[in-house]
């Protein structure tokens, strides 16, 4: 993956951009994201640079043991619908997902929150 294609996974899959070509519109070329996304964002970047991989999007097996064996943490907690809660590297951390198909079988990781 090439800097313009990762620079384009993050913006759509942690800011929820969808393309950061220049559309001519203020409407579509500035967007409101929250301060914790842009520091997820940032994240990203760096750990890209670092040879590390990306999270947000990973899609895993509904179940917990596959997602905090996925992430590589301890403790895990189911606290609601596709939301969790994990330690990481001794920090806890709020993982949020959502299904990707109809069975319920697999999901997405949406957002990690360090707590």
């Amino acid at each position: 993956m090439n800097k313009n294609e990762l620079f384009e996974k993050i913006a759509k899959e942690i800011l929820g951009i969808d393309t950061l070509a220049t559309q001519m519109r203020d409407s579509l070329d500035f967007h409101e994201v929250s301060v914790a996304n842009i520091k997820m964002a940032l994240d990203a970047a760096y750990k890209a640079g670092q040879g590390e991989e990306m999270l947000i999007g990973k899609i895993v097996k509904n179940n917990g043991k596959d997602l905090a064996k996925f992430l590589n943490g301890t403790d895990l907690k189911h606290v609601g619908n596709f939301i969790f809660t994990l330690n990481i590297d001794g920090k806890k951390h709020k993982i949020i997902t959502e299904p990707v198909d109809e069975d319920y079988e697999k999901i997405k990781i949406l957002n990690i929150i360090e707590n």
